[in-house]
């Protein structure tokens, strides 16, 4: 396309996969039930699910963390309700393709992981029963070339090379910014 990919994506792609009319086929964004929690413009949502992904000590000891870290509740860290233990936000899909790591607990290092996990839709974390998980995050069936076009739509379809995300000077709060562990202040010198 001519116009910036996001744009793009606004214009074109959302009509028919986002939208409420349209074409719906497998192995398109809508197709594979992606647009049932990434719904708003940014192919987000200000809305939290339990999907059962590992948590940052199970996917290795580099994390810095281990199994009594609060950051390991997700919103119930912040609310201290059970129903929203270990329900996390509905991340933004543009620009996945810069990457490196996907979900709160780092569990995933790349799109085709990610895909495969939302396609099989079974829990990772034994923290978390299957039947805890939220009712939108259910398997679904792609053939080989279905999973190849919804990875190269999210990987190159909402690219922009000219996108920036938003990365603050400072945080109100006075931590370091994206992390505040020991060996992160002093790797991003904020101490």
């Amino acid at each position: 396309p001519n116009m910036a990919g996001i744009t793009y994506s606004r214009q074109q792609c959302q009509r028919c996969h986002v939208g409420v009319t349209g074409r719906e086929k497998r192995g398109d964004y809508r197709g594979a039930g992606c647009s049932s929690c990434h719904q708003e413009t940014a192919l987000n949502a200000m809305k939290f699910y339990r999907l059962g992904t590992a948590d940052m000590y199970q996917v290795g000891p580099a994390m810095n963390t281990g199994r009594e870290d609060i950051r390991n509740l997700g919103r119930g860290m912040f609310t201290g309700l059970e129903n929203d233990m270990r329900k996390y936000k509905v991340p933004q899909l543009y620009n996945l393709k810069s990457y490196k790591t996907f979900f709160h607990g780092s569990s995933k290092n790349s799109i085709e992981e990610v895909v495969d996990y939302k396609l099989k839709a079974v829990s990772e974390n034994p923290d978390v029963d299957n039947r805890e998980l939220s009712g939108f995050f259910q398997p679904v069936e792609l053939s080989s070339e279905e999973r190849s076009n919804l990875i190269d739509f999210l990987r190159n379809g909402l690219y922009d090379a000219n996108y920036e995300r938003y990365v603050p000077n400072s945080l109100p709060s006075g931590n370091c910014f994206p992390n505040n562990d020991f060996l992160s202040r002093i790797d991003l010198d904020c101490n």
